[in-house]
């Protein structure tokens, strides 16, 4: 299950310009190009499931696992898809970073000759469970996004960096499942995971919970906090 995106393509347009040249017809080919951006757009499934599973209550013990509530509210918290990023930026925000706080630290500023991060391996990537359950009678259309950022952690995403960075994990297209759940690769470092349902301005509550390898930290952003 994946993202859906449009691509408008070119626009080509030929016609013939009928000229004399020595007395003969000639035709002339004239062209006009039209660029049209292209567009990549979220979009949403009809496919309820209303089941929650629980098979990762049987992972290590070394493992741990933390969760944070959250709700989407109507004009405060419920900006709805990706289609519109200024609404998309008020969605619910959670802070995780991931990996020991020095190598958090150090993802965010670091020297690429001799930091940790230079050879990006997957034997460095920490692999972490990640699902957003609906609690509440009605099933909304929903998905999260995971970002990596490169400023200190606990500031909330803003519009321009959604234009311009794409997440690093998704949940593909919104779907009105009682439970999200999804595993990730990723570096140590600090993330944010943004949880979206499709429709601005519809309300409901939902739990975010992350289960891996310790140590990682999981911590709800305040919704007032400063956009960076």
């Amino acid at each position: 299950m994946g993202c859906a995106s449009s691509l408008n393509r070119d626009v080509i347009r030929v016609s013939k310009d009928w000229k004399r040249k020595n007395g003969q017809p000639v035709a002339y080919h004239s062209r006009e190009t039209r660029i049209l951006q292209e567009e990549e757009v979220d979009v949403c499934l009809n496919d309820e499931y209303d089941v929650i599973e629980s098979d990762w209550i049987e992972w290590p013990e070394d493992y741990q696992m933390l969760e944070e509530k959250g709700a989407w509210v109507k004009g405060v918290s419920s900006g709805g898809s990706r289609n519109d990023l200024e609404q998309f930026s008020t969605n619910p925000q959670f802070s995780l970073n991931v990996g020991p706080p020095e190598l958090v630290a150090e993802s965010m500023n670091f020297d690429p000759y001799t930091s940790y991060f230079k050879d990006a391996t997957e034997e460095k990537k920490i692999k972490l469970c990640v699902s957003l359950t609906q609690h509440g009678p009605k099933l909304l259309h929903v998905a999260f996004f995971i970002y990596k950022k490169e400023s200190w952690p606990g500031e909330r995403l803003g519009a321009e960096f959604f234009l311009v960075v794409e997440p690093e994990g998704d949940t593909g297209a919104f779907v009105n499942w009682r439970q999200l759940k999804h595993e990730y690769s990723l570096l140590p470092g600090a993330y944010v995971i943004v949880t979206a349902n499709f429709t601005p301005g519809s309300e409901g509550e939902f739990a975010v919970a992350v289960r891996g390898p310790k140590p990682f930290t999981l911590t709800k952003i305040p919704q007032d906090q400063d956009f960076i």
